[in-house]
């Protein structure tokens, strides 16, 4: 890490499980990139991590369609809608 890193970052972590009832706060992310199998992201589990756990690089992207998705389930998690 170079002092120009970040030393938290802020995470939503991602499942491969989909647990019933939670669907409104997961979004889907279809397997691509280095996602074996499709992966929902738990929009209501946000983290802060050491930004050095972070070794591996992304595992994939997100289209503008996705992102929009996981933004607004966000705000509504912190109450922002």
């Amino acid at each position: 890490m170079t002092s120009k890193s970040p030393g938290t970052v802020i995470v939503l972590p991602l499942t491969s499980q989909l647990r019933d009832g939670a669907d409104a706060l997961r979004v889907e992310i279809p397997a691509r990139g280095r996602l074996r199998q499709s992966t929902w992201v738990m929009v209501d589990k946000i983290q802060a991590l050491d930004a050095g756990r972070l070794r591996h690089g992304p595992l994939g992207s997100l289209d503008e369609s996705e992102m929009a998705v996981i933004e607004s389930r966000l705000k509504a998690v912190l109450g922002m809608v």
